[in-house]
C-alpha cells in the first residue's frame, strides 16, 4: 500500500467515525464536517495527478439526488459519499455505492427483523410504490411508522468504505 493510499484510508476512517457520531447525536452529517474532506480529497487528487478522477468520483453520488428528493436520503448522505468519492476517486467511489447500498439493504433488513416490523414495511412499501404506479407520480417516501422506519444511513455509509477498502487494498471481496 502507498503512502498516498495509506492517507486515504485513515483520512475515510476519521470521517466516518465523526460522521456516526454526529448522526447518532444529531440526525445530522455537517457541512463543516464534508467540506474539508471533500477539499482534502481533491487536494489528494492534485497531488496525485488524479484530479480529473477525484472531481468524477466526488460528482458520481449526485446521481442518488432522487433518493433525497423522494425522502428517502438525507443530503448529509450524499454528501458524505460525494466527500469519499472526492477522496478515493471515481472507481473506488462507484464501488463504495454498491457496498453502501448492500450494507443498507443488510442493515435495514436486520433493523426489520429485530425491530419485528418486517411485514409492515413491506406492505408499506408495496402500497407505496402501487400509489406511484396507480398515480404516475413518484410520491414523498414518509417511511410510515415513525422512527420504526428509520436507520442512520452513516451506518451503511461506513460499511460500504470499509468493504470497498477491503476489496481495494485487500482483494479478498
Amino acid at each position: 500500500m502507498t503512502v498516498i493510499a495509506l492517507i486515504k484510508v485513515i483520512l475515510c476512517l476519521a470521517f466516518l467515525t465523526v460522521i456516526n457520531i454526529t448522526d447518532i447525536k444529531e440526525y445530522k452529517i455537517k457541512n463543516k464536517i464534508v467540506l474539508p474532506v471533500a477539499a482534502i480529497g481533491l487536494i489528494i487528487g492534485l497531488i496525485s495527478n488524479m484530479l480529473t478522477d477525484s472531481i468524477l468520483g466526488m460528482v458520481l453520488p449526485l446521481i442518488l439526488f432522487p433518493l433525497y428528493a423522494l425522502n428517502m436520503l438525507g443530503a448529509g448522505d450524499i454528501k458524505a459519499l460525494c466527500a469519499i468519492g472526492a477522496v478515493v476517486g471515481l472507481k473506488a467511489s462507484a464501488m463504495t455505492l454498491i457496498f453502501t447500498f448492500i450494507s443498507g439493504g443488510i442493515i435495514a433488513l436486520g433493523f426489520m427483523i429485530c425491530r419485528l416490523n418486517f411485514l409492515e414495511r413491506i406492505k408499506y412499501l408495496w402500497t407505496y410504490i402501487k400509489t406511484c404506479f396507480w398515480t404516475k407520480k413518484l410520491q414523498k417516501y414518509d417511511f410510515g411508522g415513525g422512527q420504526n422506519g428509520h436507520f442512520r444511513f452513516s451506518y451503511a455509509i461506513t460499511l460500504g468504505t470499509i468493504l470497498m477498502f477491503v476489496n481495494e487494498y485487500l482483494h479478498i471481496i
